[in-house]
């Protein structure tokens, strides 16, 4: 992690010096996404039920490569020797060679697998738990035999026996803002090399991120390389060292980096140089974890480490150590512990400049290794536990500290034995401190009862309690059966016909006197007994092809049947397990082709339907309730549905899961699906305030649309439905009320009065009769105001209709408005009377009023002209009778 180009030539100059070398390892050891470089070894590791063992007097001499064991407890004696453990050398082979004397006395016999059948061996204890009424109660369990793994030496680990081997590999560069840019093409060229992770640096302290993190983790990802981040520690105090943590883990969030990435705290600088490191890295690695990122690794110098035990913090396993160079270092480092080791800061092909650091991920051991008295067995570095095939044949036992174990040893419930000399576990009968066993040829466990020797083809009876043959100077009897001094049986004691021994049922047949093998249907119920050890098996058998189900009494299965490890299967009625769609009862089921496990939930067929079936296993047809969410699946062949579809009249829309209370355009128009899923039709408010129609189809409707008789408008852009004044594409100014409904007419519209078209709606201006009475909209209804139309005067009173006649306005005129509503002038002969009305405001005159003509006339109070003789304010005045003239 090149912070300082001359600290780093200044260390080439001197690499036995200490490391001042900013740069990360990898290679941890991961709590989540583990690189798996370090305890994961290299091939596979094979699950496998083991193969029959050869007896141990036979098998002894091919075992003389195998390392020595510690000396056997003092309850061995009988079949153990002493030996020194030795290195992985040849003098190995010399105290292995000697120990196969002192086997002579284990009389191990030879078993076989020549059995015609496979088969699962049954719990009988285990109790079923169904749901679908079909599946029987007494459904078949199985246990299984140990789970034995097989070994398999990296390629450079060299041999199984060697109790130190350890190699060396590129697997890892660290990168900072030194490299720039990295290109995708660059990355994948270390990929092609042998590279598998990018340790992108992304912060200092807590005021600096590397400007080039965001692109060199992009390219890195996109070249298939795995990504991981460091920061250069730089704090002095608990409050720094969290602070620190912070800022670092927010750098990582922000470059996408998940809460699984390795987070590796970068500790060489000097200003960390103090006795309180550990202190302060504890409460950086807490403060790193409360931000979610639990992942932790130190970088670090040798001799940083040693004088301040840094790697305390997380475990050397998950430290990594830098010292150049390999030829220099190799002893020390090879052996020391330490999670990996970069040795050289160069990498072939690349240039020197950049900061590329080789790693070492196998510094660990692989192998056999004697330690402390005690044989454990490595894969890349981790102790290896639990039953283990190594590559010698020998199936061995790692207790839970990884330790061979030895002699008896019972494991989860079953016993089993192992050789005192070399750990490899012991089957058919071996006799153990004067006493006789038999141990299963196939699973090592030990057998009690009515047992079957296969090696000496003949019945034997072992103890249920201990395990040891049952044996007595004159023979016994256990029920009916009668097991003779030697501990073999006499079957002939038995009864013809089904016989329960030890809750275990047998077959025999007098005549023949044997037990009977294969399948058998006693009383109507069908058995299948053991070729070999004649018993009624239980759990599942392999036969001429078919899978056959037995229960814990040992009955054929047939029907819907549970097994303990939580398959739920079909047997046919000749108790052959079905696969594939099958229709029972009128329903269909699914039963996986490898297993024949009945299918629940969502399955996909190889014919590509995507069906659902319900916890009973049945197919589901039609609209179907999925954890509270529906779906459709077709009524002939059960095949998940999408779009929409008619439900008992309503229409709904599948993709794939019913759209609720949503808008979707679907082929061109948007629907709406309400909180049942059904389509809307007719008027609808939508959550965003619209109110849109959707027709019988349940289409979205725009623009204008005769509804019910009535007349609306819809918005072309989201169907809203318009309110109010509207102006529409041919150029009408039209209102809609707030129901929406085009308005025509007279119309009210907040206290002012308009006037739509009655056959469009389009806003009327001017003069409209209505109902008899004359009105002007301009564009609202005028009231109580004259109006100058057309140079005519005309007045609307305060209901708005136009005046006609004889009119008193509000500035105390009165005036006079013909049929037509326009303001009369002048003289004007109404009702059989001459008037008078001021030509410039039609004002109505009264009294003595000279004319144009010339005449002075005379007007009463209600504007009438007046003829002949008149008493006018106490005066006598004579009209003309015939033109009203004042005569003088």
């Amino acid at each position: 992690m090149k912070n300082n180009v001359d600290q780093i030539r200044a260390y080439q100059a001197n690499f036995a010096r200490n490391v001042k070398k900013v740069t990360t390892l990898s290679g941890v050891v991961l709590a989540t996404a583990s690189f798996l470089l370090l305890v994961q070894p290299q091939a596979a590791q094979a699950e496998t039920t083991p193969a029959t063992t050869v007896s141990q007097a036979a098998s002894t001499a091919s075992q003389a490569s195998a390392p020595a064991t510690p000396a056997s407890s003092a309850s061995d004696a009988s079949v153990s020797s002493v030996a020194a453990p030795a290195s992985a050398s040849a003098s190995t082979s010399a105290a292995n060679s000697a120990n196969s004397s002192a086997n002579a006395s284990v009389t191990n016999a030879t078993a076989s697998s020549s059995e015609s059948a496979l088969y699962k061996a049954a719990d009988a204890n285990t109790p079923t738990v169904v749901t679908n009424p079909d599946v029987v109660a007494n459904a078949v369990n199985t246990t299984s035999a140990p789970n034995i793994k097989t070994y398999t030496p990296s390629n450079n680990a060299g041999s199984v026996t060697n109790k130190g081997s350890y190699s060396t590999s590129a697997d890892a560069i660290d990168v900072s803002s030194y490299q720039g840019a990295m290109s995708v093409n660059t990355y994948t060229n270390l990929k092609n090399q042998g590279v598998k992770y990018v340790i992108v640096k992304l912060t200092q302290g807590t005021t600096y991120v590397n400007p080039y993190a965001g692109t060199q983790i992009a390219n890195a990802k996109a070249a298939g390389l795995t990504v991981y981040a460091y920061d250069y520690v730089t704090f002095t105090s608990t409050g720094a060292a969290q602070a620190e943590a912070a800022y670092f883990a927010a750098a990582a969030r922000r470059f996408g980096l998940g809460k699984d990435a390795l987070m590796i705290a970068d500790v060489e600088d000097d200003v960390v140089k103090r006795g309180n490191i550990t202190s302060l890295l504890n409460a950086y690695w807490a403060a790193l974890s409360a931000q979610g990122f639990t992942n932790h690794a130190v970088y670090t110098g040798y001799y940083f480490d040693q004088q301040y035990k840094v790697s305390s913090t997380v475990g050397k396993s998950r430290t990594w150590i830098a010292a150049y160079y390999y030829s220099y270092w190799k002893n020390t480092i090879l052996n020391s512990g330490y999670g990996a080791w970069q040795y050289t800061d160069s990498f072939n092909g690349i240039d020197g400049s950049i900061d590329m650091g080789l790693f070492s991920s196998n510094v660990a051991k692989n192998g056999e290794s004697y330690e402390n008295g005690h044989w454990y067995l490595y894969q890349g570095g981790v102790k290896q536990t639990g039953f283990m095939r190594l590559t010698d044949g020998r199936v061995v036992y790692y207790n839970g500290a990884g330790q061979m174990q030895y002699g008896l040893q019972t494991i989860n419930g079953a016993t089993y034995y192992f050789r005192t000399d070399n750990g490899n576990m012991v089957t058919g009968q071996t006799t153990v401190n004067g006493s006789s066993y038999y141990f299963d040829p196939k699973t090592g466990q030990r057998q009690t009862g009515l047992v079957y020797n296969q090696a000496g083809k003949t019945f034997q009876y072992y103890d249920l309690t201990t395990g040891k043959l049952l044996t007595s100077a004159n023979g016994t009897y256990v029920g009916k059966l009668h097991v003779q001094a030697n501990g073999t049986v006499d079957l002939k004691t038995l009864t013809n016909g089904l016989n329960v021994i030890n809750g275990v049922r047998y077959y025999y047949n007098a005549t023949t006197q044997t037990l009977v093998s294969g399948l058998m249907t006693v009383s109507g119920k069908t058995y299948y007994f053991d070729p070999t050890t004649k018993k009624a098996i239980s759990g599942q058998l392999n036969l001429n092809g078919y899978w056959y189900g037995f229960s814990s009494d040992g009955i054929m299965q047939t029907g819907f049947t549970k097994i303990a490890d939580g398959r739920i299967v079909y047997y046919n009625p000749q108790g052959h397990m079905m696969y594939g769609e099958q229709k029972i009862n009128g329903a269909w089921y699914y039963f996986a082709t490898n297993n024949g496990n009945m299918a629940t939930g969502f399955t996909k067929l190889k014919d590509g339907r995507t069906v659902y079936y319900n916890m009973a296993g049945q197919m589901q047809h039609g609209l179907t309730n999925v954890n509270g969410t529906y779906y459709y699946f077709a009524d002939n062949n059960g095949d998940q549905q999408t779009g929409l579809k008619v439900v008992n009249g309503k229409t709904y829309y599948f993709a794939p899961t019913m759209l609720k209370n949503a808008e979707r355009r679907i082929n061109g128009y948007w629907y709406y699906f309400k909180a049942d899923g059904s389509t809307a039709t007719g008027f609808t408010k939508l959550n965003d305030g619209r109110t849109v129609y959707y027709n019988g189809q349940g289409h979205m409707l725009y623009g204008e649309q005769q509804i019910n008789g009535a007349w609306y408008y819809f918005a072309t852009n989201n169907g809203d439905m318009a309110k109010g004044f509207t102006r529409l594409a041919d150029g009408r100014l039209v209102y809609y009320n707030t129901a929406g409904q085009m308005q025509h007419g007279l119309t009210n519209v907040n206290g002012a009065y308009y006037y739509f078209a009655d056959n469009n709606g389009d806003q009327q201006r001017g003069f409209k009769k209505i109902n008899g009475k004359v009105y002007y909209f301009a564009p609202t209804m005028l009231k109580a105001t004259e109006q100058r139309i057309n140079g005519s005067w005309y007045y609307f009173k305060a209901d708005g209709s136009m005046a006609t006649g004889f009119t008193k306005l509000n500035d105390g005129r009165t005036v006079y408005y013909s049929t037509q509503g326009r303001m009369q002038y002048g003289e004007q002969h109404i009702n059989g009377y001459w008037y008078y009305f001021a030509t410039n405001n039609g004002d109505m005159a009264k009294g003595f009023t000279h004319l144009a003509d010339g005449r002075t006339v005379y007007y009463d109070q209600n504007g009438r002209m007046l003829y002949g003789k008149q008493l006018i304010n106490g005066k006598w005045y004579n009209f003309r009778k015939d033109n009203g003239d004042l005569i003088k």
